[in-house]
Order: C-alpha cells, then structure tokens, then sequence
C-alpha cells in the first residue's frame, strides 16, 4: 500500500486556502487534469458528501468521511481500480495569519494482484499531487497581489 505525504506553505490566511480547496466545483482551475467533478449529494460540502470525478479518463468516486472548516477534508472511495483514503490537514503556517500549510495524506491499496504497480502510481500520484499544489500555490498567492 503506497503511501502519499505532501505538505505546502501557501502564502494566503488559512481561510482562503480552505476554501479554495473546499470548493469541489473549482478543483479543474487548479487541477489541470480534472476535467468533472459532481457533488451527487450535500451541497454544500459535508460528511456524506458524495464526489464523482473525472481525472485523464480515470473515475474517482468517493465520500466525505470528516469535513471540519478550516481544519480538515478527509474522504475514501475508489480511484480506478483501486481503493484510497485522502486527509487535507490544513494549519496555520505563522502567527499573523498570513500563511496556510497543507498535508495531504494519501493511502492507495492497490492488493497483493498489483504488488508489482505500486511504486509506479506512487510516483505518478506523488507528481501529479505535487504539481496540483503547486499550481494552486500559485493561483492563490498570485491572486493575493495587488494589480498595477
């Protein structure tokens, strides 16, 4: 069972950081590879939510199992062929307020049948996850700038 750490320090209050990541409907705008995402029940999002998604051809089903504002997003479900949990820790990275660090936690049972596969979804899931935070990081902090 691979497992997928990542934490990044966005340079926006923690609000904000939640929210934009909390917004199911928005994850396409910083998640080039989504291309769907359905909320079949509880709009707005809480425990029992049900998220469908569609990510480069592959089904992402899915339910919220934990949702505490501006602290915590945890669903499971299935990721293609195979089952996964999700955490979002979210915290504030300094006393101001001014910054938000995120961990995100993925848990992949890919089964003893793909024992073979799972240090290579690791390394595209790690990727893929990581280019995702980045590019939110620099939506966010590019979105908190005054314009000329």
């Amino acid at each position: 069972m691979p497992v997928i750490e990542h934490s990044i320090t966005i340079n926006r209050p923690l609000v904000d950081v939640f929210r934009a990541v909390a917004d199911f409907n928005a994850w396409h705008t910083w998640q080039p590879g989504i291309t769907t995402v359905n909320l079949t029940s509880g709009d707005p999002v809480r425990v029992g939510t049900m998220l469908t998604i569609v990510r480069g051809g592959t089904f992402i089903n899915a339910d919220v199992l934990d949702y505490q504002r501006n602290k915590l997003i945890v669903f499971q479900g299935v990721w293609g062929r195979f089952r996964f949990s999700r955490t979002l820790d979210f915290q504030s990275g300094s006393v101001g307020g001014r910054e938000a660090v995120v961990k995100d936690k993925i848990n992949l049972q890919t089964g003893w049948l793909f024992f073979w596969y799972a240090p290579l979804l690791a390394m595209s899931v790690r990727s893929q996850t990581g280019g995702d935070w980045a590019s939110l990081k620099r939506q966010l902090e590019n979105s908190g700038r005054s314009q000329p």
